[in-house]
């Protein structure tokens, strides 16, 4: 690859970047990978438990409607959450949002029946659009070309992290009963943790523990976007946040202004009468001085600024911008629309990979079966806690390749160069999927550690792949106050693809199981990376040949 005209320095990178704001959307969006990722270790047992007697061929069907559903709602209303957060600001979206996917949560781990559990996905499809919104607020907190980089790398490294910890807690909690017997005072077993009440409320729910533990953790995001999140909206960023006031208080209650303020920055103020405006351009500021604003202070959300004592009062800059058309022929200008197609193409067989997998390693083994007329007899035969294990152990590689080496790619290769040489690799991963059949000839031990190693060579591509994604859709839009539906479109076409792939590769993996031919639906989906991966060939990326820094 081709080194970018255009690059930064290591230390470039991190001179007055945005910690404080950026660490507050980590946190806001930690959760929600794990509640995603937690379901699946469980969720073929669980639909098992709900469809008794069903083949494991329906079973896996059944478990691609749940997942399908949960996409298809999200689809539905991603646009409309985008619109909302473009009209009333990205704060208010993202509280609502983390709600939503909380209760949704409960809901879920309370389910009876197939038709329960498919509610509650349904409802949190609906009620969480804030995969969009939070890539906006990262474009508009990440104004410099050197930071973006890193701070892109936040959205599919927090999925990374939850690709470790949602497994394990869904893996390691699920069915507590069954699998920690000795946890409660109950049944067999005296002296536990639980008590006897608890012991029949999780043997009533089997799946309820990893969702309150899961939700807990969303109440947590909540707690933190509403007392520490700026709003980076370009005209509700001037709006009163009675949270952001709290927010302050507490923050100066617990650390001394001195330990973040610079030496020569003013003292600054938790003045409920007083708001932050800023009183120059972002040219004017220098990258440092960025640096050197108090944590979570009024110098720490997107503008650094002066205090005003008059909180109604909209600074003039706020109320000259300029209309923009927001009409969908601006919106959806070529390079949009085909980045939105790339968005599609990698986000379907990304998903259905990662959801099929789990079933495929949890499928019974099955030798000399009447159907079998191919090469592969079946899945793997591992239990709940080996799939999560293995999920885990390559969600903590992908966190290693976003912190460390993905940004000094994109401040080397530039960002094109490397999504193109690397979506490349998904097609031959899927490929070599069924052939893991053939490691159960080994030990159990070397199978398992071969299978990690395949694992880890599809987390790298995947891991190099997604930032420069979420970098190019960022820089496509005409105009900056496009992006919250742009980020809107984007969700949608990525929950359309989550929404048909588990439904139709769920029916191909049970097609392919009853007719002998495991390995149908990953061919497939090896057809469909492949597909993608050509696509990527028109689109375009000018920023990296840019002398001059864009800011958003």
């Amino acid at each position: 690859m081709p080194a970018a005209r255009k690059q930064y320095t290591f230390r470039e990178q991190l001179i007055g970047f945005p910690w404080v704001q950026l660490a507050v959307i980590a946190a806001i969006r930690f959760a929600e990978p794990i509640s995603f990722t937690s379901l699946f270790p469980y969720i073929y047992f669980m639909v098992k438990s709900f469809l008794t007697g069903k083949s494991d061929n329906e079973v896996g069907r059944y478990a691609g409607y749940i997942s399908g559903m949960f996409a298809l709602c999200q689809c539905m209303t991603g646009i409309l959450w985008g619109r909302m957060s473009d009209k009333y600001g990205r704060k208010k979206v993202i509280l609502t949002g983390l709600f939503g996917s909380a209760f949704s949560l409960l809901l879920f781990g309370f389910s009876t029946n197939f038709y329960m559990a498919m509610f509650a996905r349904c409802m949190a499809g609906l009620l969480n659009g804030n995969v969009g919104v939070v890539r906006t607020v990262i474009g508009e907190i990440a104004v410099h070309r050197q930071h973006q980089a890193l701070a892109f790398s936040i959205m599919p490294l927090l999925w990374q992290v939850g690709c470790v910890i949602g497994p394990m807690v869904g893996g390691f909690l699920a069915n507590p009963v069954g699998e920690h017997p000795d946890w409660f005072d109950g049944g067999d077993h005296k002296g536990g943790f639980f008590s006897h009440d608890t012991y029949l409320l999780f043997s009533d729910y089997p799946f309820l523990l990893p969702n309150i533990v899961v939700s807990s953790i969303l109440i947590i995001g909540w707690s933190v976007a509403f007392f520490f999140l700026d709003e980076t909206h370009p005209e509700r960023k001037y709006d009163y946040d009675f949270g952001r006031v709290i927010g302050r208080r507490i923050t100066a209650l617990i650390f001394p202004k001195t330990w973040f303020a610079s030496p020569s920055a003013e003292e600054w103020s938790t003045d409920d009468s007083k708001v932050i405006t800023p009183s120059s351009s972002s040219e004017d500021v220098s990258i440092l001085e960025g640096e050197q604003q108090p944590l979570l202070g009024p110098g720490a959300g997107p503008d650094n600024g002066t205090i005003e004592e008059n909180p109604t009062k909209k600074p003039a800059q706020a109320r000259t911008l300029p209309e923009v058309d927001q009409s969908w022929g601006a919106v959806l200008v070529p390079q949009v629309k085909k980045l939105l197609v790339c968005a599609f193409f990698l986000a379907l067989h990304t998903v259905v990979y990662e959801e099929l997998l789990p079933i495929y390693l949890s499928t019974s083994i099955q030798f000399d079966t009447p159907n079998q007329r191919g090469p592969f007899p079946g899945g793997l035969g591992l239990d709940s806690r080996e799939v999560g294990l293995l999920l885990s152990l390559c969600g903590a590689f992908g966190i290693f390749l976003m912190i460390f080496v993905y940004p000094n790619i994109d401040r080397i290769y530039g960002t094109l160069r490397p999504y193109r040489f690397f979506i490349k690799g998904h097609m031959f991963v899927y490929f070599t999927v069924p052939f893991f059949q053939y490691l159960l000839r080994l030990s159990h031990q070397a199978m398992f550690n071969i299978i990690c190693v395949v694992l880890f060579i599809r987390t790298m591509f995947n891991s190099m792949s997604y930032p420069g994604l979420l970098l190019l859709v960022n820089r496509s839009a005409a105009d900056k106050r496009h992006l919250g539906v742009i980020n809107g479109c984007t969700q949608v076409v990525s929950a359309s693809a989550r929404a048909i792939g588990p439904i139709i590769w769920g029916y191909f993996m049970s097609t392919g199981q009853a007719i002998g031919h495991v390995e149908l639906p990953f061919w497939l989906l090896s057809v469909v990376a492949a597909m993608g991966a050509l696509y990527s060939s028109t689109i375009t990326d000018d920023e990296d040949s840019d002398d001059e820094e864009e800011e958003v």
